[in-house]
């Protein structure tokens, strides 16, 4: 009702049928006209009829108006809330890329080129004493990726590889190393083993390779993350 009381207000129509009626009305009461009323009443009618007639047409018009506005405002929140689901779903990739990040961060301290196990395997002479804190970086980047994953396949193609070349150079150190002069290490001598020299030379040359491998596999994982967007320059 309030809607309709509205739509009168703003109408041209309805002025014009409240315009007839002022106009009409005293025209009724003047005795000159008496004779013509009859005329004037159906004037009145025509006008009034006009006027009923253009204001339902209107009031017609603009409520098929409202009621499109009404649908297509319908179908925009529709789209609001596809936008707001599909929001939600994107926000635990963004997640995801996120921790992806953050692993890959963790993996290039933990593999410092800067200082470290990568440095010195690279400026090595040689694989025949090492002392045992230069192989903790590799036992931390082990422990603290055992069950490490990335959501970026590329990433973790390269993360596995790398992590398989430490496991493999971290096994030979283990497997071929012994004590020597207190608290350090060397590759078993040749003369404690039943191969001699030839099982030595053999030994010595598997774990250089080892070594390659990892410094490898760890400026490849590198290259990788920073193509993939996962470690940020």
């Amino acid at each position: 009702m309030n809607r309709f009381l509205d739509f009168l207000n703003n109408s041209l129509a309805a002025a014009v049928l409240a315009g007839s009626v002022l106009v009409f009305l005293p025209l009724h009461l003047i005795p000159a006209l008496h004779p013509i009323s009859w005329i004037l009443g159906v004037l009145q009618v025509a006008v009034a009829a006009l006027a009923v007639w253009l204001i339902l047409r209107r009031y017609q018009r603009d409520q098929a108006r409202i009621d499109q506005l009404g649908a297509e405002l319908g179908a925009e929140r529709e789209k609001m809330r596809t936008i707001t689901r599909e929001l939600g779903e994107f926000r635990p990739l963004a997640d995801e890329a996120s921790q992806d990040v953050q692993a890959s961060r963790r993996i290039v301290e933990q593999l410092s080129s800067a200082e470290g196990l990568i440095p010195w395997l690279r400026v090595r002479t040689d694989l025949t004493s090492w002392a045992p804190e230069q192989l903790d970086p590799l036992e931390e980047f082990l422990h603290a990726n055992r069950q490490l994953s990335f959501e970026d396949s590329a990433v973790h193609t390269a993360f596995m590889e790398l992590y398989r070349a430490a496991q493999q150079l971290r096994d030979w150190f283990s497997l071929e190393g012994s004590r020597h002069g207190g608290d350090g290490w060397e590759l078993l001598p040749a003369d404690q083993r039943e191969g001699g020299w030839r099982e030595f030379t053999e030994a010595k040359a598997r774990g250089e390779e080892f070594a390659d491998t990892l410094l490898s596999a760890r400026a490849g994982f590198e290259r990788v993350a920073l193509e993939r967007g996962t470690l940020p320059v």
